[in-house]
């Protein structure tokens, strides 16, 4: 896909014959290296990657489809681009919250458990509602 679009790209502009060659040996040459360092950084057969991308892309229509229907109704309303914007930031901090508490066990997750205690009990001790 991406290599069409490279080519309609240099095509649109007027590209030479040696210009679309090249973008599509350097699409080419990109993607290989894009394949590899994927397939070094996720350790496990091909279903393990497909897995994991897999709850990348579930999570990232999730996401969407969430923005979406919370997002789409306030523009409808005509609510202010700030009052939008904070909104989003709410609802992106929620969506990521959601995502990293809910998903499979990772080094992000475990990172983010071992923190809510830490700053549950640091904010304990500054208000003085601890015991």
């Amino acid at each position: 896909m991406a290599l069409a679009l490279s080519f309609w790209t240099v095509y649109s502009l007027g590209g030479s014959v040696e210009a679309i060659a090249l973008v599509m040996l350097a699409a080419i040459i990109v993607r290989n290296v894009a394949f590899e360092l994927m397939v070094r950084s996720i350790v496990g057969g091909g279903r393990d990657i497909l897995k994991s991308y897999g709850v990348g892309v579930l999570c990232g229509l999730g996401t969407a489809a969430l923005f979406y229907a919370v997002i789409a109704p306030l523009r409808g309303l005509g609510l202010s681009l700030p009052l939008l914007f904070i909104t989003e930031l709410l609802l992106g901090g929620r969506a990521l919250g959601v995502a990293i508490f809910l998903g499979p066990p990772n080094q992000l997750k475990s990172l983010a458990l071992r923190a809510v205690p830490a700053v549950t009990g640091r904010l304990r001790r500054v208000t003085g509602k601890g015991s």
